[in-house]
């Protein structure tokens, strides 16, 4: 195998360490964290895969990150103000593997999910942390739920607002099953089976809510030809006490594919994946679920290759409620096979207008790891879309195999500015559009004169266009729902109340 130093992949200019407030900037990347470990695949253990979450941010802007350390201990990094603030919250004993973090956080709390490794069980271990300080939380720490499972993986958490109940699932070894779990049981239709096909096995399950919605997306291995791997999914809409039927993610039948990973924004709900390519390769595919519709659709970016982003393994996806119709997605960038890791770079989108007709999408800039050389590559992306839907960040875990059985593993994080490019045939300039009051029983009001108005609903349909100028319109004739509004020069939203 060949050799290569930490040194040489970030040109000799940051030496190795962790940083407990300051942070290391190369290329406008930063260090979080780096160390030396006997498994390069510890990656998988000390940081959650792609498809869960261990990067959060929060409505002011502040970026968390949770890992487990060298010291087996688990950490919290809150970033504000461009500076990185560490926190302890836990620490293995002797007889414990911690794996897996994941991290949310949502009205005023971070909450905080592990995996708790013994020898013969797995443990979901809960922590929520009320703010005492920038950077400090107190912590509420428990044991969620255990299972005489030896070496669960891959967990997934989300907190819908049912009593901030979280929901938490995971991968039985081997991948043989996923399971979901609330308020310290199991869900009653876990161990994942959709009974859609000739069942063999599920695993990689993701979860994500906004208010009381919840979206679970799982991926199953059926008794089929190769490729095997099928996607489906199930959603609450009250928090999680009843559940529609599982489905096919698309609706024109069986969804090939792997590694999804949802996010929930307002009354919209995503999913992005990855579907294999015969006889090698996978692209990224995001897909949405508009309100009235029981399945997902492919987005239409108008290239034509409906859903397709890039090409590439197990994408991370983020939304955020303060603008529902932006998404961000990280993945494994990568034209060939999956095992072929050497190739891996990380890559990254943003989607402006995904509950749209016709949304846009931006490629981001790629890592830049040597694609050539087999000690080094780059896994574990997650990304987070800040409120004012334009700044995303994103993390990354770079390899460096210094010999069979030893690697650096190094935690990398970055940030991007992202605007709407103007729209042919409506001049969308993509900037934040005020109206009030919101929710609205009455007429709409927006904060400065607009022209090109246009009012569409979740479907992305027209329902409503004026091209003369207004400082307000009537929309007492519309049902109770969300809507879009856009104009010449900004886009926005508004509930309309009965």
């Amino acid at each position: 195998m060949k050799t290569t130093s930490l040194a040489n992949i970030l040109n000799g200019c940051v030496p190795l360490f962790v940083f407990i407030q300051g942070i290391a900037v190369l290329n406008a990347q930063e260090i979080l964290t780096s160390f030396t470990t006997n498994d390069p695949y510890k990656a998988y253990v000390h940081f959650a895969v792609n498809n869960t979450h261990f990067l959060a941010n929060d409505e002011m802007g502040n970026v968390y990150a949770v890992f487990v350390d060298s010291a087996r201990q688990l950490t919290v990094f809150t970033r504000t103000g461009g500076i990185w603030l560490r926190q302890v919250v836990a620490a293995a004993l002797p007889s414990e593997t911690f794996r897996s973090p994941a991290i949310q956080f949502y009205q005023g709390r971070l909450h905080l999910a592990w995996l708790v490794l013994t020898s013969g069980s797995s443990a979901m271990h809960y922590a929520r942390g009320e703010p005492v300080s920038t950077g400090t939380y107190r912590w509420e720490v428990s044991s969620f739920a255990e299972a005489p499972i030896k070496g669960a993986k891959y967990l997934t958490m989300t907190v819908p607002d049912s009593a901030f109940s979280p929901l938490m699932g995971f991968t039985e070894p081997d991948d043989s099953r996923a399971r979901l779990f609330h308020e310290s049981s199991e869900c009653s239709f876990s161990p994942l089976n959709s009974g859609l096909g000739a069942w063999m096995r599920s695993s990689d399950i993701s979860v994500a809510s906004d208010s009381n919605i919840i979206a679970v997306a799982w991926e199953e291995e059926w008794d089929v030809a190769r490729p095997r791997t099928r996607l489906v999914f199930t959603i609450s809409y009250d928090g999680g006490n009843t559940w529609f039927p599982t489905q096919n993610v698309l609706a024109d039948g069986p969804t090939l594919g792997g590694d999804p990973c949802v996010a929930v924004a307002d009354s919209l709900v995503y999913i992005a994946y990855h579907r294999p390519l015969i006889p090698n390769g996978s692209d990224i595919m995001v897909a949405r679920k508009l309100p009235a519709s029981a399945q997902f659709e492919l987005l239409d970016f108008g290239n034509g290759e409906l859903g397709k982003v890039s090409k590439g393994w197990l994408p991370n996806l983020a939304s955020n409620p303060s603008v529902p119709g932006r998404i961000a997605v990280s993945w494994e960038r990568t034209d060939g096979a999956y095992f072929d890791k050497w190739e891996h770079q990380v890559g990254m989108a943003w989607i402006a207008d995904a509950g749209m007709p016709q949304p846009q999408l931006m490629l981001g800039p790629e890592t830049t790891s040597p694609p050539d050389d087999t000690a080094v590559y780059d896994l574990n992306s997650n990304v987070v879309i800040a409120p004012d839907g334009r700044t995303v960040s994103w993390v990354w875990v770079n390899v460096v195999e210094t010999s069979p059985t030893k690697a650096i593993l190094t935690l990398f994080y970055k940030e991007k500015e992202f605007s709407v490019p103007t729209l042919t045939g409506e001049g969308q300039a993509g900037q934040q559009l005020y109206v009030y009051p919101n929710p609205t029983q009455g007429p709409l009001v927006f904060s400065q004169p607009q022209t090109g108005i246009r009012i569409y609903n979740t479907s992305g349909k027209l329902i409503y266009s004026m091209e003369g100028e207004a400082t307000a319109i009537d929309v007492e004739w519309l049902p109770a729902g969300l809507y879009y509004v856009k104009t010449l020069t900004g886009q926005g939203k508004f509930v309309k109340r009965d």
